[in-house]
């Protein structure tokens, strides 16, 4: 394959639109809290979590993802109608499964086709066949960033959202990040500049980390930059 697949996850998590983000059932008091405050209880939760699942868009980004504690993370991403799911284990093995027409995007020799559409298929550690994934891609990197945003913080009230109080940070880089006013300080949603989308936050410490997917196929040796034939 002579392109890599690249989705620019990075752009949701810690770019302009989603600068960094803060974050549950008593008062927690972060409503009385300065923005900085609020932003590092946020981190100091995130790190403290088992796991949480990350769904919705932003700048053409979409997401499905459940990432946990140990770096492993499973789910699917997409950017317009091209989309795969994957799974990344903590050792750093990865997994995609996608149609046909995204490996031939991709560079897929035609003969190869049939062998990884529609499977689970195993992606070399390095080459162009390995999909760009940020490294704040984690609990610990997402942490890391809401607590070195870059950005000048402004708290933006309390209002319901998602059928919970919560309390609203702004950064100056355009991203708002919504924290309920109780439980544990983690973050519910946040939401891009006017109609950039937003993320909502799910499911917090709950479920198990993924496996190795059944059926996989493991791209034969010189399968990353082959040019294809044309069939």
């Amino acid at each position: 394959m002579g392109k890599s697949v690249s989705y620019p996850v990075a752009v949701l998590l810690a770019g302009g639109l989603l600068w960094s983000a803060c974050g549950g059932a008593s008062s927690n008091g972060l409503a009385n809290d300065s923005a900085t405050q609020i932003v590092n209880q946020v981190a100091k939760a995130m790190r403290a979590a088992s796991s949480v699942h990350l769904s919705g868009s932003i700048g053409g980004e979409t997401v499905n993802l459940s990432i946990f504690k140990d770096g492993s993370v499973s789910g699917a991403m997409a950017r317009g109608s091209a989309s795969f799911q994957l799974v990344l284990l903590p050792g750093g093995s990865f997994y995609i499964k996608a149609p046909a027409w995204f490996w031939k995007q991709q560079g897929m020799a035609s003969l190869l086709l049939s062998r990884v559409a529609d499977h689970w298929v195993q992606i070399p550690d390095s080459g162009s066949a390995r999909p760009v994934l940020p490294r704040s891609l984690s609990l610990s990197g997402m942490a890391s960033l809401f607590a070195h945003s870059g950005g000048t913080l402004m708290k933006v009230g309390t209002e319901t959202v998602r059928g919970q109080s919560a309390v609203g940070v702004r950064s100056s880089k355009g991203g708002t990040i919504w924290v309920p006013t109780s439980g544990l300080g983690l973050p519910i949603e946040v939401v891009g500049p006017s109609g950039q989308g937003s993320l909502e936050f799910n499911d917090w410490n709950q479920g198990s980390s993924p496996g190795v997917p059944s059926g996989v196929v493991t791209l034969p040796t010189g399968a990353s930059g082959s040019s294809g034939t044309s069939g």
